[in-house]
């Protein structure tokens, strides 16, 4: 049983920001200064951060929405529709990633969790990654296969 009626549940579900959140924010200063864009949206699945030389695209994945499965638990009330919503959620992001590397474009999916407790190893591995593409890049002339990283 919801501890919350209706009206104050909707309340409260409605100030839950889909994007600009305090975790994407948090990395902000420091991935700009590595050259990664902030809040993409001409790249499928609209990345939170992209770097377009080295085709590089970070997804700053919430625990609760993308179910993270340290920190996810699915809730007691409306259980049928949180249900559909994390399957829809994990098949785009399933989606979302294999358009990505086919057109290659390496993915970094970085739980929330991470970034609230380890920032510093999210941006080192973020910015090797980006290093590591760029200079494939500069050795080969062309952009290197896709793939994908979970932090």
């Amino acid at each position: 049983m919801d501890r919350l009626i209706r009206g104050e549940r909707s309340k409260l579900m409605g100030k839950i920001r889909g994007r600009d959140t305090k975790i994407e924010r948090a990395l902000y200063d420091q991935l700009t200064k590595m050259g990664l864009e902030y809040q993409v949206r001409d790249i499928e699945g609209k990345p939170d951060y992209a770097h377009r030389e080295a085709k590089v695209a970070v997804f700053i994945d919430g625990c609760f929405f993308h179910v993270c499965p340290e920190h996810c638990s699915i809730p007691k009330t409306n259980t049928g529709f949180w249900l559909k919503k994390f399957i829809r959620n994990s098949n785009r992001d399933l989606l979302v990633n294999a358009k990505l590397m086919a057109s290659g474009w390496k993915v970094v999916r970085v739980w929330g969790h991470t970034v609230k407790k380890e920032p510093e190893r999210a941006l080192e591995i973020i910015g090797t990654i980006i290093k590591a593409r760029m200079l494939i890049i500069n050795i080969i002339g062309r952009v290197p296969a896709g793939g994908i990283d979970y932090l």
